[in-house]
């Protein structure tokens, strides 16, 4: 029994992320490519939750009540990659990429992360 709860406590597996687990994000990088120019975006909050076979952006934060399908999770390792026509979301370790090509202008986001209590 003392080597159950040895094992437990030195490897938390709860505290990995998993599939329902959702995330509160800081951009710490955020642009635009529009026209041959680079444009800086404001810094905003992005919250998601990862579910079973998407990524559910909430309605409060930057992509707002958007959906991409998941294509690719290890909740073993707390990383995922999502990836729709336009967008593709890479997640590991709480950091967060985003990048969406259209047309005429290419989005790149970068976020720090943190699981919602």
């Amino acid at each position: 029994m003392k080597l159950i709860a040895g094992f437990l406590l030195t490897n938390p597996s709860w505290a990995y992320s998993r599939v329902g687990d959702s995330y509160n994000c800081i951009m710490i990088n955020s642009i635009i490519l529009e026209d041959g120019k680079i444009i800086k975006e404001d810094l905003k909050k992005i919250n998601f939750t990862w579910n079973q076979d998407q990524i559910i952006f909430g309605s409060d934060g930057y992509l707002s009540e958007v959906s991409i399908p998941l294509t690719i999770s290890w909740g073993e390792q707390e990383s995922f990659r999502a990836q729709s026509s336009t967008s593709t979301v890479n997640f590991k370790n709480k950091i967060f990429n985003y990048s969406a090509s259209y047309f005429y202008t290419i989005s790149a986001i970068q976020a720090v992360c943190e699981k919602a209590s």
